[in-house]
């Protein structure tokens, strides 16, 4: 309870955090303070430290230098707290008998990168198995793809357009191009927006083209859900102004639940 005149403690309060990757200085003395009910963005090219900030500030990364509280926890001290769920999960799994090896290294390795930006160990390059590296992929995709805390869910386009500007860094650039591949450019299940201004869920790929496959249309033109879904074949659309995909949307775009019509 807030003691009249009183103010009210930020929400996020931070002092001089800098991130360093070997050489590269990534975040330099970064300081912000943001008041409760305040809506607060970054702005910035790529490459401008905006997602490192962001995962600094979630505890996702452990800054070199600096201090303060985001939420109340303290970035520094308690981001080594949230960094444990894997040996907590290993540790668990101890007690599961006959655990494929691999599957313990995928688990054990998910949150590593090829640059040695990950944890818990940062290990780099060939260092990570097989399974890790895969699982880091994949991991990735399903995290991003949902609504977090700190961040708006991405469509499934989007994200694979991230995985595939981390490629080579982060993430095993072979591996991120099968990925891709394996679930095509719209995965089975996602959500689109067509040409026509109708929502559609991907139902199958198109193997000849993969940017026209059959979808379930789910919504009308202004977003208001189908009484009768019906189901529309991009590849076989020859009419004079054929229907396309304009772009994907993420998960429960315009308050639509894809599952309510269809399970992926």
């Amino acid at each position: 309870m807030n003691v009249p005149g009183e103010e009210e403690a930020p929400v996020i309060d931070v002092r001089h955090l800098t991130k360093r990757f070997g050489d590269k200085t990534v975040v330099d003395d970064f300081e912000i303070r943001v008041p409760k009910g305040t809506i607060y963005g970054f702005l910035g090219p790529n490459g401008s430290g905006k997602t490192t900030t962001i995962r600094m500030l979630c505890g996702l990364l452990t800054p070199d230098e600096g201090e303060g509280t985001c939420l109340g926890y303290d970035v520094r001290r308690e981001a080594q707290q949230i960094k444990e769920h894997v040996e907590l999960g290993l540790a668990i799994l101890e007690q599961t008998p006959n655990l494929h090896p691999d599957v313990v290294e995928g688990i054990a390795q998910h949150h590593e990168r090829m640059n040695g930006t990950g944890y818990p160990n940062n290990l780099m390059g060939d260092k990570i198995g097989v399974f890790g590296r895969m699982c880091a992929i994949a991991d990735t995709y399903a995290a991003v793809t949902k609504a977090r805390p700190y961040a708006e869910a991405m469509s499934p386009h989007e994200a694979l357009q991230m995985l595939s500007t981390w490629s080579g860094t982060q993430f095993h650039a072979d591996m991120v191009e099968q990925f891709i591949q394996s679930i095509g450019v719209f995965p089975v299940g996602s959500m689109v927006e067509l040409s026509t201004g109708e929502v559609g869920v991907v139902v199958t790929h198109n193997k000849l083209k993969r940017l026209r496959p059959k979808v379930l249309v789910i919504a009308e033109s202004d977003k208001s859900p189908c009484r009768h879904p019906s189901m529309r074949d991009l590849l076989y659309d020859v009419s004079d102004n054929p229907t396309y995909i304009r772009r994907g949307l993420p998960s429960n775009a315009y308050g639509l639940d894809p599952s309510e019509f269809y399970l992926s």
